[in-house]
């Protein structure tokens, strides 16, 4: 049975019940702000931190929060899904925050004329991470914004600017490109083990 149309119906509501707390949050409600964080800053933080801003992904959540309260009451009566607008807001965010620590690195590196040193992890389980942090970038913030975050394709397409059907196919290409790094990941061990059992 598919579930799409409840699923649609469901998000709907969440947009609508989001608009009206963004309104109240304007309007200096601390109960609404508090509420609406509540509902969208975990997968917001969880999204950030994925996508690679560790430590500072409650920062960047909180960057978009104060964008919101900033926002003309005209453009936040525009928003259709406060939910997508803010996951949009905070891929851009930390893309800018990405190009200006890229900036700082390069200064750094000149100045001190050396290469950084990245460290291997040794996690059992990097093969996910890894293979996602591999991923090219939209790709990559497409199944986090999908799978961490909790986007709707709905959501994704107002977020990311596309067409849903477009956000559908690259989804599905996100997901088996994703599929095909697991695989290489996981076939060195494959042949180990069969190595060991023979």
């Amino acid at each position: 049975m598919d579930d799409a149309p409840a699923q649609s119906l469901l998000a709907a509501r969440r947009d609508e019940v989001e608009r009206h707390l963004l309104r109240r949050m304007q309007a200096g409600d601390e109960r609404a702000a508090r509420e609406l964080w509540g509902a969208l800053a975990p997968p917001l933080i969880a999204f950030a931190r994925c996508a690679g801003a560790g430590a500072g992904a409650e920062d960047a959540v909180q960057r978009v929060f104060v964008s919101l309260l900033k926002l003309p009451r005209r453009h936040a009566d525009a928003i259709e899904s406060v939910r997508a607008y803010a996951a949009g807001a905070l891929r851009n965010d930390l893309a800018n925050a990405a190009r200006s620590d890229s900036r700082r690195a390069a200064r750094e590196t000149a100045a001190v004329r050396t290469a950084p040193r990245v460290a291997a992890s040794t996690d059992d389980h990097a093969e996910l991470p890894a293979a996602v942090a591999s991923l090219h970038d939209d790709a990559r913030d497409l199944l986090l914004l999908k799978h961490v975050a909790g986007l709707t394709f709905d959501q994704l397409a107002i977020a990311l600017g596309e067409p849903r059907t477009t956000i559908a196919s690259r989804h599905a290409a996100a997901v088996g490109a994703l599929r095909a790094l697991m695989e290489a990941a996981a076939a060195p061990t494959a042949l180990q083990a069969a190595g060991r059992l023979s």
